[in-house]
């Protein structure tokens, strides 16, 4: 990816997200739209987990290079915004990758 794309990394994440959806179950999907943001760090080893294996965010991904080009380095930092995003997401809320991540930085 020699440029960043935001639009085209927020509809990849988009569509992560709608798989992410479909993927967990009624009761774990109810369980994190209901955690508050403070508590979202308690799904770190779960479905943080997850994101950061399955989604390439400890290899060579889109992903990964657009998070590390912005300086946030780590994969468990990363899944801890994308984490949040989709929480926000699951509330209906506007996903603004470049805002969002300003704000967790």
């Amino acid at each position: 990816m020699d440029e960043l794309n935001t639009s085209k990394i927020t509809k990849d994440l988009l569509k992560k997200f709608e798989q992410l959806k479909k993927e967990m179950s009624d009761d774990d999907l109810k369980l994190f739209k209901e955690t508050d943001a403070d508590g979202l760090i308690d799904f770190h080893f779960s479905l943080g987990m997850y994101i950061r294996n399955e989604w390439g965010l400890w290899g060579d991904s889109d992903l990964n290079e657009y998070f590390c080009k912005k300086r946030m380095m780590h994969p468990d930092d990363m899944s801890g915004i994308l984490l949040e995003m989709f929480h926000q997401y699951l509330h209906g809320k506007e996903i603004n990758l470049d805002e969002d991540l300003l704000d967790y930085l």
